[in-house]
């Protein structure tokens, strides 16, 4: 399986950062295991479909706001 985008690990902790919630809290909210919220954040993992609309419904988005490109800022280019 290759990496996730950047786009979906960007969102995740962009998302998280503007609750003011842990890694725990959001895996929590979302029903999900922590671990893996924890390597869909890193990037080393993919979330599975089904997953998808719990996340984006605990951090208040939409699933194409999670899965959305992020656009590099200039200290990444």
């Amino acid at each position: 399986m290759e990496p996730q985008s950047m786009g979906l690990k960007e969102n995740l902790k962009r998302l998280r950062a503007a609750k003011g919630w842990t890694q725990a809290q959001t895996a929590e909210v979302a029903e999900v295991p922590f671990r893996s919220y924890q390597n869909w954040e890193a990037g080393t993992r993919e979330p599975r479909i089904d997953a998808l609309p719990r996340l984006a419904a605990a951090l208040g988005a939409t699933v194409d706001q999670l899965l959305a490109d992020v656009e590099p800022t200039e200290e990444k280019k």
